[in-house]
């Protein structure tokens, strides 16, 4: 896997103006609902390790051992018990139905295997547990969407596979997953949500 040394090293600092858009309190809502054992996907650098409380545990991973570097450090600011794990989410180290909430904060959007990925998600949460997402998607505004698929490729190098354009809500209910809530935070290019697992046949 390739390693972003300098991504993990600036990324706090790209999600300043971000957060000042109002992403932090969206992520903060996100966490905040999190119950029982809860699998964070794509911890980078631990930025919501703060905001857990009244869960049983959470277990973050992320494939970038400098991203998690980064992560442990935060971890005496949690006020829950935290355990990080190296490994990508296509391919998760955990038993079937292991977890009661999934969360994942401005992810899917770098995944190399989304759909593999989605369906280890599907796997390892309870069939009555929940999966919180903040993720940015493809706008179905059409002048913007052609500016995010021109951007893409550009964009991936720079931000460490990071696809502007993906069809994020398309590839988690093709997966198993209904979405039961979804409101749009940044006009209909950043979504917040929950999904429940479907019975896949």
């Amino acid at each position: 896997m390739k390693q972003h040394p300098i991504f993990a090293a600036t990324y706090n600092w790209i999600m300043i103006p971000q957060d000042w858009l109002g992403l932090r309190k969206q992520r903060q809502k996100v966490v905040w609902a999190a119950k029982g054992k809860v699998l964070e996907l794509g911890i980078g650098t631990g930025l919501n390790l703060p905001y857990y409380r009244d869960v049983e545990k959470v277990v973050g991973i992320d494939p970038e051992p400098h991203m998690l570097k980064r992560a442990h450090r935060e971890l005496k600011r949690a006020s829950v018990s935290i355990e990080l794990i190296q490994c990508s989410a296509e391919d998760l180290p955990f038993k079937n139905s292991s977890f009661d909430t999934v969360i994942s904060t401005l992810v899917f959007c770098s995944i190399p295997e989304v759909d593999k990925a989605t369906q280890e998600v599907h796997r390892v949460l309870k069939p009555t547990g929940t999966f919180r997402f903040l993720e940015h998607i493809r706008t179905k505004t059409p002048i913007l969407a052609k500016v995010q698929d021109t951007l893409t490729p550009g964009w991936k190098k720079l931000y460490a596979g990071c696809h502007l354009n993906r069809d994020t809500l398309s590839i988690f209910r093709r997966n198993g997953f209904e979405i039961v809530e979804l409101q749009s935070v940044v006009y209909d290019v950043v979504l917040r949500g929950v999904a429940k697992p479907k019975t896949i046949s």
